[in-house]
């Protein structure tokens, strides 16, 4: 017999407790605590959540009706997520108004449309915000992707159910194995997409790559169906064991495996969602074992009662309440944050998300109100975000040469640069993400003046190779494929054989750095010896087929990123000690190579010894270390008479 009612499930109060453990880690890891590198992975565990709840609620309604409602079941859906959504979409166009630098008005007005439509993941995919946002201040709609990707998953996920029950009368028999086969697949497709890539943003972000721990909560749902008292009860103490064990690994995971790390693309991240798997067995049994009776009690369950409030704020409020703004850092900070947090994750729970949920809207409101609402909250969005003038420019004047790069440049430099009619006249670009920003505009600029520009820069990677980097308070890795940029650029110069090429470095390399499991401080005589020996086999590489070799000077940068501490800030590249002396040794490279010269663009673009985001009313370092279209043309146009000047060097 059908009925009407909406389908339930039991409530099973333990997982208010999970969802609690999930967010409290994603807050924590978004707060850079650090003995929780692995609370990124708290994202996972709602998408194994949502696979499981989701799955069992179509299941329980075609058992119940010998049918599926799409149309009801989307329409609780946006009941349940889109007010509070609205909510801080609101709260951004806020920010945007009073806060946000101008710089980053268009790029958030994107976010918040990507992130309205449910499509923020592929919108950061596409704009490449993976490696970039370590010079940025984040969106405050970066979290928003883990969001788009459950929705996605609400919209395909019961159209395939659906098909699936229908095809098969109502047997659910294969579909656990159709989830665990596709589960695999996202797994190994995951896997493909890293392999080898400098910037894992697109395995990170994928809806299909991520798809994995949305599927084992599916599998699980659909084991778990029509017979729980039998999955949770036999044998007892067999599910016991497999808890404890996942919550181990899980405990695991969270404090140990930073982000970073490239075997969790290798299955890593399939194994988190198979560990919280193993705990959602346990606290689904009817009668709570010890794992289950932790997430049960009252403080635990009224968090994750609010979970979904938490995790939408936690990050517009982080990027707000930054060190800058509020004059704290360490444990006042994130005291502050999570107080922020907490307070409107609870109001718009009490205020918005419960009576909504709960009918106070009737009959033809319920469905014109939210796309009412969704459709103001665009166009403010859109408005406060593409209508903000740029900040006040700052005069700053050409200024003089320095002696020493008037001595190792061909000819003396001029004040005003000439147009450089030579033809057929190669440079190549090589170094890390700014000199990539730079060489478009070099290029772009090049072409009409006969000058052939290649750009060869590489995300993330400098001269640094080997070993790992103290970075912004924790050691990182340097990616494998950074100790490839002789290759790389021996490669570059075999094929276009260039006049001039163009070094631009130090972004990546102004770090402390452990060799060997030692860690030489940044200036120390033995990182200082082996910096030198990189530069010097860096000339040695590019000017092997007689190509003159400009070493461009690392400009100052300015820090954007909200949530590092002044003592990161003082142990990296955003120093301007660490930049100035990165530049005398470029110098020092210079001095005894006559292949090699220095050409001083720091004190092209900060003659005050200032970073400066706005030159001659325009914007050259959009994110504070990055070259805009802008900058670089302007940039290329100081910078390309010079190149013109040097010289091919005899080969020994």
């Amino acid at each position: 017999m059908r009925s009407d009612a909406q389908p339930r499930l039991p409530y099973l109060p333990a997982l208010d407790g999970l969802r609690a453990a999930a967010v409290v880690a994603v807050l924590l890891y978004h707060a850079g605590v650090g003995w929780l590198p692995g609370g990124y992975l708290g994202v996972d565990a709602f998408f194994v959540l949502s696979g499981f709840l989701i799955t069992a609620l179509l299941l329980a309604e075609w058992q119940q009706r010998g049918g599926i409602n799409l149309g009801a079941f989307w329409a609780r859906r946006a009941r349940r997520l889109l007010p509070a959504l609205l909510l801080v979409l609101l709260g951004v166009g806020a920010y945007a108004a009073f806060l946000a630098p101008a710089h980053e008005l268009s790029s958030l007005r994107a976010d918040s449309l990507a992130t309205l439509f449910y499509s923020a993941n592929w919108r950061f995919v596409a704009s490449a915000q993976g490696y970039f946002e370590q010079f940025v201040t984040p969106s405050p709609l970066r979290h928003a992707w883990s969001l788009a990707i459950e929705e996605q998953f609400y919209l395909v996920w019961p159209l395939l159910v659906l098909a699936w029950l229908r095809l098969r009368r109502g047997r659910t028999a294969g579909l656990a194995g159709l989830c665990v086969v596709l589960a695999l697949g996202s797994a190994a497709l995951m896997a493909m997409v890293a392999h080898g890539a400098v910037d894992t943003s697109r395995a990170y972000y994928g809806t299909d790559t991520r798809a994995q721990a949305v599927l084992v909560g599916a599998a699980l749902a659909v084991v778990w169906h029509g017979r729980p008292e039998r999955v949770a009860r036999r044998p007892g103490r067999l599910v016991v064991v497999l808890a404890g064990v996942g919550a181990l690994v899980t405990a695991w995971l969270w404090t140990s495996v930073p982000d970073t790390d490239r075997w969790m693309y290798g299955g890593g991240f399939l194994l988190a969602a198979v560990a919280t798997a193993a705990v959602l067995v346990a606290v689904a049994r009817p009668d709570p074992g010890p794992v289950a009776h932790v997430l049960t009690l009252a403080p635990v369950r009224w968090i994750g009662t609010i979970s979904y409030g938490l995790y939408l704020w936690h990050w517009p409020v982080y990027v707000s309440l930054s060190p800058a703004r509020t004059g704290l850092d360490g444990s006042a900070l994130l005291g502050v944050r999570l107080a922020a947090t907490t307070a409107l994750a609870a109001v718009s729970y009490y205020a918005v998300e419960l009576p909504i949920r709960h009918g106070v809207l009737h009959s033809w409101r319920r469905l014109a109100v939210v796309p009412a609402v969704a459709a103001v909250i665009a166009l403010l969005v859109v408005a406060t975000a593409g209508n903000q003038p740029l900040a006040a420019p700052v005069d700053v004047a050409l200024g003089a040469p320095t002696a020493q790069e008037t001595e190792r440049t061909a000819t003396s430099e001029g004040a005003t640069p000439s147009i450089v009619t030579a033809t057929d006249r190669r440079v190549v670009v090589v170094g890390d993400s700014v000199a990539m920003t730079l060489a478009e505009g070099l290029r772009a600029a090049g072409t009409p003046r006969g000058i052939a520009v290649h750009n060869h820069g590489f995300l993330g990677c400098g001269i640094s190779h080997g070993g790992r980097v103290w970075y912004f308070g924790r050691p990182e890795p340097i990616a494998p494929e950074c100790a490839r940029w002789p290759e790389r650029w021996g490669a570059a110069v075999d094929e276009f054989d260039p006049d001039v090429a163009v070094v631009l470095v130090g972004a990546t390399d102004a770090y402390d750095r452990e060799i060997d499991g030692r860690w030489l401080g940044f200036g120390s005589p033995e990182l200082d010896a082996l910096l030198l020996g990189e530069l010097r086999a860096a000339v040695d590489v590019l000017a092997a087929r007689g190509a003159s070799v400009a070493l461009l000077t690392v400009p100052y940068y300015e820090h954007r990123y909200a949530v590092n501490t002044p003592d990161d800030l003082d142990r990296s590249v955003f120093a301007a000690t660490r930049v100035d002396h990165f530049n005398q040794l470029l110098w020092q490279v210079t001095t005894a190579d006559p292949r090699a010269t220095v050409i001083d663009l720091n004190r092209f673009l900060s003659p005050d010894g200032q970073a400066h985001e706005v030159i001659d009313g325009i914007v050259v370092q959009g994110d504070g270390v990055h070259f805009t279209p802008e900058g670089a043309a302007y940039a290329a146009d100081w910078l390309l008479p010079r190149l013109s000047r040097l010289e091919r060097v005899p080969v020994a």
